[in-house]
């Protein structure tokens, strides 16, 4: 990726002035790691080219296996592709939003890495766009290597309509870089304000964005960490019960683990978080600068957590 197309962010308004100022008609996906390629479950499952066969025999099979054959029947490939990359098969189809807003809630997923928003313009000639509902197989996605196919479900399950869903198909199974018109750089350091700042104004939430039961399933997964207690007071913007459970945490790793351990600063950094989501900087800054400075001192000035 070109540098000129990269752009740090390390606020939201800094996020919502870059998304102003590009002009066309764009979709966005997020992602909570800088590094990784923008690529469909299917390449990743099978590192090949021939992602059409594998597609093919990925419809046939489900076709085969499930009991709803009549309703498999009665829809598109490419909208039964849909249907299987919401139960988690991996397909080609690569999810994006036409919410810029969305991108970035999944890009801050991870706060232990810079993650990335990439902005792809579809008024661009090498994206074809297909809408028309029950008229699209599979034949359809025959296109050449350097075109992408972009879709939009005609079918609307919840899902979809919260994460305002469009897909897009690359013959390749990975969209080449030189296709987005920007890629916004996420700041790790900034995650934390920035999520905090994006639920205030967007009411975005795990629950809200994944509203079915399947959805529920995932958020509550063994790869999922365990939300404490606090955690869920500040999300719910219980800021000062959140507070009141968290102090006692911090004291006792002063006590017991020292002013110096690593915990320690994590817990003076939750705390930070907590006074920031109230407006009280006068007292969140004073902690995050104990919990840098213990970082810093603990772990060194280059190590990720610094």
């Amino acid at each position: 990726m070109t540098k000129k197309k990269e752009k740090y962010i390390t606020s939201l308004p800094q996020f919502i002035e870059s998304i102003s100022k590009l002009s066309g008609n764009f979709v966005y996906r997020g992602q909570s790691n800088e590094n990784w390629g923008i690529d469909s479950g299917a390449y990743q499952r099978i590192k090949s080219a021939n992602l059409l066969s594998y597609s093919n025999n990925l419809i046939q099979n489900a076709k085969l296996y499930t009991q709803d054959r009549e309703i498999n029947n009665q829809i598109s490939d490419i909208e039964l592709l849909a249907q299987l990359q919401h139960y988690g098969a991996a397909t080609p189809l690569i999810d994006f939003s036409f919410s810029a807003l969305m991108a970035l809630w999944f890009s801050l997923e991870d706060n232990q890495t810079n993650g990335k928003v990439v902005c792809l313009n579809t008024e661009n000639n090498n994206i074809k766009s297909i809408n028309e509902k029950n008229t699209i197989s599979l034949q359809a996605l025959k296109l050449k290597a350097n075109k992408l196919l972009q879709w939009k479900p005609a079918f609307s399950n919840n899902r979809i309509i919260k994460q305002e869903s469009v897909f897009i198909f690359s013959p390749k199974g990975f969209i080449d870089e030189t296709f987005f018109a920007q890629v916004l750089i996420i700041d790790k350091q900034y995650k934390s304000i920035i999520k905090q700042q994006l639920r205030r104004i967007s009411g975005f939430s795990d629950a809200s964005i994944y509203p079915d039961f399947y959805g529920f399933s995932l958020n509550n997964g063994r790869s999922k960490q365990y939300q404490e207690e606090w955690q869920i007071l500040h999300k719910q913007r219980k800021y000062l019960q959140a507070i009141k459970q968290l102090k006692p945490l911090s004291e006792l790793n002063e006590q017991t683990l020292g002013k110096e351990h690593p915990d320690t600063a994590t817990s003076y950094n939750n705390l930070a978080v907590l006074y920031e989501s109230m407006g009280d900087y006068t007292k969140a800054e004073p902690l995050l600068n104990k919990a840098l400075k213990i970082r810093e001192k603990v772990l060194g000035k280059e190590h990720p957590d610094t």
